[in-house]
């Protein structure tokens, strides 16, 4: 008997202090942040990738290729989350600036397999053309903190 009033005790304290966190904290805490972090670790694992690949080489842009699609990956699992009403438009202002990052990266990747230069200048004017992209998801992701 006292064992079943125990586990009762320790499954109320439980239910009591999930009570005290609002729907963003719970949100933010148990769902946004590990995927961050995760996303985060992907996008850092890519930059190490790229910093030795070579343009046109089939091994290294296979590996960037793979690099990008973890990122893309992270990025599709935080889009799958649903949060509360109160953070949906910075959260949304943030999947969109990581969405964005991902299809310049998959630009990136084509046009290193390809060894094109004149590709690659497209791209480098592509990827000024995220530079407020990319600002605005540091700027949402703090918003989201």
């Amino acid at each position: 008997m006292s064992r079943a009033a125990a586990v009762l005790a320790l499954a109320v304290s439980l239910a009591l202090a999930a009570c005290g966190q609002s729907a963003e904290e719970r949100f933010r805490t148990d769902h946004l942040r590990p995927l961050r972090h995760q996303m985060e670790q992907r996008s850092s694992e890519l930059a190490v990738v790229l910093q030795g690949a070579r343009m046109g080489n089939r091994r290294d842009t296979r590996a960037v290729r793979d690099a990008v699609q973890t990122v893309a990956g992270a990025a599709d699992r935080l889009a799958a989350l649903i949060p509360p009403s109160s953070v949906r438009g910075p959260f949304a202002r943030y999947i969109a600036a990581n969405a964005h990052l991902v299809r310049a990266l998959r630009r990136f990747g084509g046009a290193m397999r390809s060894n094109n230069q004149s590709r690659l200048g497209v791209q480098r004017r592509a990827t000024r053309a995220t530079r407020p992209a990319r600002c605005a998801a540091p700027k949402t992701r703090s918003r989201l903190r």
